[in-house]
C-alpha cells in the first residue's frame, strides 16, 4: 500500500494541500525508529517493514516520540 493510500484510508488525512497561498503541500508521516526495529528492516528487507507496518497498527500508529517503547 502506498503512503498516500494510506494516509487516507486509515486517518482521513489527504495526501496533499493545494489550496495554500505559494505551492501545494504534501503531507508525509514520519516515524522515528528504535535501533531495535532499524536493525529488523535492515536485517530482514520487505519483509521486516511489512512486520514492522503490522505491529504498529492500532490508535498509537500515528504517533511518533523520543520515549515510546520500540514494537520490537
Amino acid at each position: 500500500m502506498s503512503s498516500d493510500t494510506w494516509l487516507v484510508r486509515y486517518s482521513g488525512v489527504p495526501q496533499k494541500i493545494e489550496t495554500t497561498p505559494l505551492t501545494e503541500v504534501h503531507l508525509v508521516n514520519i516515524k522515528l525508529l528504535t535501533l531495535k526495529e532499524l536493525q529488523l528492516i535492515t536485517e530482514q528487507g520487505a519483509a521486516g517493514r511489512q512486520k514492522l507496518d503490522t505491529l504498529f497498527e492500532g490508535s498509537g500508529r500515528l504517533t511518533s516520540s523520543l520515549s515510546r517503547t520500540s514494537a520490537v
